[in-house]
């Protein structure tokens, strides 16, 4: 019982024609630029580029300088410093990337990384407190530290200074004027672009970007050869794709100069990882569906440590051992992940049911490992168009993760219902929480009581970029579609779309053969070949429910039929035999 789906073309207007002449390249790419907001000039020349000099100074973001100083001051004067790092793929590489740094300047640097089920995210008093019991008179956080006021606080009673790096919203409360007074710790230096008062003109990136500035300036203070700070770039790149940032902007320069660097990359860890996974012509896909999730298991099953380790090694049999280990781990997150989420569609289905009806679902799965409730989470919203929270049982109370939809702000609507929860906090699209289990029933009650979302939102958006025949599909615009990687968010793969295609014949492609090979018709008598790969099954019940059996045996048989669709597609180059053929992937049909 998959949500509907609801198409929208985009219909942005351009010079495409002028445009086209100006760059050399064809109207369909201008036009797939302006879709994604690169609609002059200028924008389209940033876009096409990939010069590391076009980067945002560092010394834009506030405190930068003034972090860099201090801590260059206080490792040459003898102070001992720890790095406090995130269990996920961006903190691992944040906490590397000043790690592999400032040990160039001192030997008195270490890390630590919360442990995500018993610490859970960021710096926490008990983490103080053994950096006091060690001796330790600096901290530098990483992808963390903007809510921790009180824990800086704590750890300067304590005579240890505290430096923050991080990139999430700054905290706020609302004052007795209805006001927003946001709340930013007392360190000696906090940086992060999100702060109102930063000049620094691209909000959106990740912690290891902010990290990898405040590094750009101490390698000018130290004199370090400055290409020894831009190999570190592959480093971001991964961080950036894998915590989901927008592929605009220097976000896009840093992605796509980082990945030419990995497909050389000089870090006996990472290329090991890499050759154990298979890897061959690397893109933003394998950072963000194989690298990254290999480095964030380790982080939800085991330690975040493992995968720093990796990154660190240098010795390429260990480094072939921990890679092979998180590889491992992954794929058992991933039986994890499908097993939780098998369970979470059936409890779904018997909320979504007409006497149920539920609009916000409250999943309780207690056997589901607390680590992956957010990606199950993640795609129980994506089946079924609606926000989710999965709950599963912690060692005190139930535990959870919610994920939204654009039209339900999640966190405002959790305060609603906050006598109810121990702990919360979140943003508008995702949320995390702890309750008790006898409060689950009143909560899932509560919020669909007051959800106020009509049934028209809930349903998939697919955008459509051009509404393109078959006639303009060929090797040549294929290999032009390269120009716009990396993809990911914010820069998605193109999607085209055709209507009223003849489907001359269906079969079942496959080891299993559960997968959908169609030869087709277009609207301008053009014939061609198409696979899907969603389940065949799927298919099939569709065009009974719609056509009847009769047809899909025609279907099946190459007859002549009355079975018309309208697809979403990719055109893709496969290579079979030495040669390459131009074919298309339908990733929807109606």
């Amino acid at each position: 019982m998959k949500a509907a789906e609801k198409w929208v073309l985009r219909n942005r207007t351009g010079d495409f024609k002028g445009l086209s002449d100006r760059f050399n390249i064809s109207e369909i790419l201008i036009r797939l630029m302006v879709n994604r907001g690169v609609d002059t000039p200028e924008k389209i020349s940033a876009y096409l580029g990939e010069d590391m000099g076009s980067l945002n100074s560092p010394y834009l973001l506030k405190d930068a300088k003034k972090a860099a100083e201090l801590i260059v001051d206080r490792l040459r004067t003898g102070h001992s410093l720890r790095i406090v790092g995130d269990y996920d793929a961006d903190g691992v590489i944040s906490t590397y990337i000043l790690y592999k740094t400032l040990r160039k300047i001192s030997t008195n640097v270490d890390y630590v990384i919360p442990d995500r089920i018993n610490d859970g995210y960021g710096i926490n008093n008990s983490i103080i407190e053994k950096a006091a019991a060690d001796g330790i008179d600096t901290i530098l956080t990483c992808d963390n530290g903007i809510s921790a006021a009180e824990q800086t606080l704590f750890a300067q009673e304590k005579n240890i200074m505290m430096i923050i790096t991080d990139h999430h919203d700054v905290p706020f409360v609302i004052n007795s004027e209805g006001n927003k007074e946001y709340v930013i710790p007392k360190a000696q230096a906090v940086v992060n672009p999100k702060q109102e008062d930063c000049p620094y003109p691209y909000k959106n990136i990740c912690g290891a970007v902010v990290a990898y500035k405040v590094i750009g300036i101490i390698y000018e203070i130290m004199g370090y050869p400055m290409d020894e700070y831009v190999n570190l770039c592959q480093y971001a790149a991964i961080a950036t794709v894998c915590d989901v940032m927008e592929l605009l902007d220097e976000n896009r320069i840093i992605v796509k100069h980082g990945l030419k660097l990995l497909e050389h990359t000089d870090n006996v860890g990472l290329s090991a990882l890499i050759k154990e996974c298979g890897i061959k012509n690397i893109s933003a896909y394998h950072l963000g569906f194989v690298i990254g999730p290999c480095i964030n298991a380790s982080g939800r099953l085991e330690s975040a440590l493992k995968a720093l380790e990796l990154l660190l090694c240098e010795d390429e049999k260990k480094a072939g051992l921990l890679s092979k280990n998180l590889k491992e781990l992954n794929d058992r997150r991933k039986e994890l992940t499908e097993e939780a989420f098998k369970k979470a569609c059936v409890i779904a289905e018997s909320f979504i049911e007409e006497k149920v009806n539920d609009k916000i679902l409250v999943i309780y799965l207690p056997e589901c490992h607390e680590s992956i409730a957010g990606i199950v989470a993640g795609r129980i919203k994506e089946r079924y168009a609606r926000p989710v929270f999965v709950l599963t049982d912690g060692s005190e109370s139930c535990k959870g993760s919610g994920r939204s939809i654009e039209s339900y702000n999640m966190a405002e609507k959790m305060r609603e219902y906050a006598n109810l929860m121990l702990h919360f906090g979140g943003h508008p699209m995702a949320a995390g929480l702890s309750i008790r289990k006898e409060n689950i029933e009143p909560f899932r009650n509560g919020l669909n009581e007051s959800c106020g979302l009509a049934r028209e939102e809930l349903t998939n958006k697919v955008t459509i970029d051009i509404e393109m025949t078959a006639a303009f599909v060929n090797k040549g615009l294929v290999n032009e579609l390269k120009l716009l990687e990396p993809f990911g968010t914010g820069n998605e793969k193109p999607k085209f779309a055709m209507r009223g295609i003849k489907v001359l014949r269906y079969s079942r492609i496959g080891k299993e053969r559960k997968f959908i090979k169609l030869r087709l018709m277009d609207s301008c008598n053009v014939i061609f070949e198409a696979v899907c790969f969603r389940p065949c099954e799927e298919f099939e019940q569709y065009i009974l429910e719609r056509y009847g059996e009769d047809e899909l045996y025609k279907m099946e048989n190459g007859m002549d039929n009355s079975v018309s669709l309208s697809i979403i597609y990719e055109p893709k180059l496969d290579e079979f035999r030495g040669e390459e053929k131009v074919s298309i992937n339908i990733s929807n049909y109606r």
